[in-house]
């Protein structure tokens, strides 16, 4: 699923997600706003601000999972 991610996306993920160890699911949803506020502050207006919920979920909890490849090697 994150071999489709945006590449500034997944960079910031990992920003976040190198931010904080061993993650509840309540940190990985603060996580996601924290991503979502970063997307916003970083890309105001561009489309990638607008991704859906659960697929930002999706990709924090894959990432999360210990597989930090490479998006395009996913």
């Amino acid at each position: 699923m994150i071999a489709k991610a945006d590449p500034p996306l997944v960079a910031i993920i990992d920003r976040e997600l190198d931010s904080r160890v061993n993650m509840s699911t309540s940190s990985r949803r603060h996580c996601a706003e924290l991503v979502r506020r970063a997307l916003q502050a970083m890309y105001p207006g561009d489309p990638i601000c607008e991704i859906k919920g659960t697929t930002l979920q999706g990709y924090i909890n894959e990432r999360d999972a210990g597989s930090r490849a490479s998006p395009t090697t996913g």
